[in-house]
């Protein structure tokens, strides 16, 4: 787990390669912006080094143009993935000054937001995923959703590693590590490579 006091956002990950691989087809991201933070998981189809190596190109683009909007980023994956594998993915960029958060997802790479409202029950709200892969012939058409944001907000990226209803459940008091190791014991899938991302928004400005 890391924590950045300044920019109010702490997170973790957690992930298993498949049982035989020696590395992980899927990758993620958490880049601090001057606005914010991005945060990303992504899936690189198939298995083993050539996902990887997939996962890893679109991880390293994204790092590289972060600052652009999310469906910027998408875009500029699927010129950069021509005649690789491809991959699938969810990016989230958490904005502090207006407390809201724009978020994508191409494939099949789950996001969830879960509302930490005090005296109610916490609830889901689940990204509606566009059909497609990044890097594929054709280009994923793109839709951006935005949320706002309240203190203590958890946000979680999840590949297909994990099954449905990673995100209920979830103890929001516990540590964002705890939350996605607990996460990847309950939901892993084990005949693939399987990795979440946990994000709590603790407010504040950069």
């Amino acid at each position: 787990m890391e924590a950045l006091t300044k920019l109010r956002v702490e997170w973790a990950v957690a992930s298993r390669n498949r049982p035989g691989e020696q590395v992980c087809g899927d990758s993620y991201l958490f880049k601090p912006l001057a606005t914010g933070a991005l945060i990303c998981a992504v899936d690189g189809l198939g298995h083993g080094r050539e996902a990887a190596r997939a996962a890893a190109l679109a991880v390293g683009t994204i790092d590289q143009h972060g600052e652009e909007p999310v469906d910027s980023l998408v875009r500029r994956c699927h010129r950069t993935l021509a005649g690789s594998h491809g991959v699938t993915m969810t990016l989230a960029k958490i904005q502090m000054g207006d407390r809201n958060m724009s978020w994508l997802g191409v494939g099949n790479v789950a996001g969830a937001h879960v509302r930490a409202t005090m005296g109610a029950s916490a609830a889901c709200q689940s990204l509606p995923l566009q059909a497609g892969v990044v890097g594929s012939r054709r280009e994923p058409s793109l839709r951006t959703h935005r949320i706002s944001l309240e203190v203590g907000d958890v946000i979680l990226l999840a590949t297909d590693g994990l099954g449905g209803g990673f995100a209920e459940g979830i103890r929001l008091k516990n540590p964002v590590q705890k939350i996605a190791d607990e996460a990847m014991e309950r939901h892993r899938v084990a005949t693939d490579d399987a990795l979440i991302l946990v994000a709590r928004y603790l407010g504040g400005k950069p």
